[in-house]
């Protein structure tokens, strides 16, 4: 301001000069006239000697003024643009404030959406959850219906054992019965007697052979095969009698009647335990690939989750740092301090999301470990049940074999038996009829 002031007061001095004085240089004079100083060279003049003083005055505070003049309108220009340019700076600061603001609400908004679709999926995984409880609970509800099922199988099997003995009873009455009307013939008792007996003696040791491989039958079965399998696919053994028709009759018939429908029934129940297995796997299969991806997703949303409020809570500490340095709040040693706080709070954050990421992951893996457990257990009773088919199968076709040849033996000992009886007759007919001829005394 004191460049202003000498300014304006150089030029409110050249006004006054220039309203006294009419001329700045002294007056000219013609050649023939000579002039009033020539004329009193001699004699000093005090109000000449003034007039040239002040001329000279004049003249130098002109120069000044227009020097003056100049400089304060550069001075002007300069400070002009140095306006302009905080006047620009300004406007950039402003507008990447607000930049920076919409950015910060934008990442605010996003990070809300974030949250709120992490809580749908959140629902959404506890409703599967759920879902899969309810499904369990299904499965131990067939289990038990399954077990049912089996303790009514077993059931009939007791009333066909049941039925079975009867068979047998029956069996031995006719078998008295005939033994009886053996005993009643007189004729050739001792032959009668010794075929029956190697009869009786060869129906025994086939009845012991049958036995003794029995029960080894059910060990294997007792060591190989669960308790539900054991009491339910027994094969109950076939009559065995000493007579020759009746005991063909009923092998025949028995054979006829329950080895189609015991083949029927172990296929059929283990074509509904193969289903029920290939059922579960595929859908411990299917659950398995939806939990990887639904890991894989949340996987990623995470560390997108975590990269953007990390890029957000970067550009919170830009924005808080322009503001305190522009602001002039704070003080200069004051911003690390902030700044390390701010990077602390940072730290923490990142370490909890870590540690609660690390947490999900773990509890993802125990499930997929269980669901592979379930899934190699289900295919280890799978295996164990084709081996159990497959060795259940064989042994049905050798006890198949077993009877097949017993019933053998048992229509030759008929033929043998029937042989022998009409050998029987044939003599009791030619010891009648020689009784007949002979003459009495």
């Amino acid at each position: 301001m004191s460049a202003l002031d000498s300014i304006d007061a150089g030029h409110e001095l050249s006004q006054r000069t220039a309203g006294k004085t009419t001329r700045m240089d002294p007056a000219h004079f013609s050649a023939g006239t000579a002039s009033p100083v020539d004329g009193v060279q001699g004699e000093p003049d005090d109000g000449s000697i003034q007039h040239e003083t002040f001329s000279s005055l004049t003249d130098n505070s002109l120069q000044v003024v227009e020097k003056l003049r100049h400089h304060a309108n550069q001075l002007a220009g300069h400070l002009q643009n140095q306006q302009h340019d905080l006047d620009e700076r300004e406007s950039k600061l402003n507008s990447q404030i607000a930049t920076h603001e919409q950015e910060v609400r934008a990442g605010r908004l996003t990070l809300s959406q974030e949250q709120q679709n992490l809580a749908q999926q959140q629902r959404n995984l506890e409703e599967h959850e759920q879902d899969l409880q309810r499904r369990e609970r299904e499965l131990d509800h067939r289990a038990k219906s399954q077990d049912q099922r089996e303790r009514d199988l077993q059931r009939q099997s007791l009333d066909f054992a049941n039925l079975q003995k009867d068979t047998e009873w029956v069996n031995s009455e006719q078998n008295s019965s005939l033994e009886t009307w053996d005993q009643t013939h007189t004729l050739e008792p001792v032959s009668t007697k010794t075929v029956t007996e190697e009869a009786k003696a060869s129906e025994i040791e086939a009845n012991q052979a049958i036995q003794s491989q029995v029960p080894g039958d059910k060990t294997v079965d007792d060591q190989d095969h669960p308790a539900s399998f054991e009491d339910t696919e027994k094969i109950p053994p076939v009559a065995e009698t000493s007579t020759g028709e009746t005991t063909s009759g009923l092998s025949n018939e028995v054979l006829q009647v329950f080895q189609p429908k015991k083949s029927a029934f172990t296929e059929q129940r283990l074509q509904r335990i193969t289903n029920m297995l290939l059922e579960k796997k595929k859908n411990l299969q299917q659950r398995n690939m939806t939990l990887e991806k639904r890991r894989v997703t949340l996987d990623q949303l995470q560390r997108d989750i975590t990269q953007l409020h990390k890029e957000t809570l970067e550009m919170r500490l830009a924005t808080e740092e322009l503001w305190v340095r522009l602001a002039g709040r704070m003080a200069e040693e004051e911003i690390p301090l902030k700044l390390v706080e701010l990077r602390n709070k940072l730290a923490d954050h990142y370490r909890m999301a870590g540690i609660h990421l690390g947490h999900q992951r773990r509890e993802l893996e125990s499930l997929g470990a269980t669901l592979t457990g379930q899934y190699q257990s289900l295919a280890k009773q799978r295996e164990n049940l084709k081996q159990w088919f497959h060795q259940r199968n064989q042994e049905i076709e050798v006890h198949a074999v077993r009877l097949v040849r017993r019933e053998q033996d048992l229509d030759r000992q008929e033929a043998t038996y029937r042989e022998l009886k009409e050998f029987m007759e044939r003599e009791r007919a030619e010891a009648t009829a020689n009784s007949h001829q002979v003459p009495c005394p």
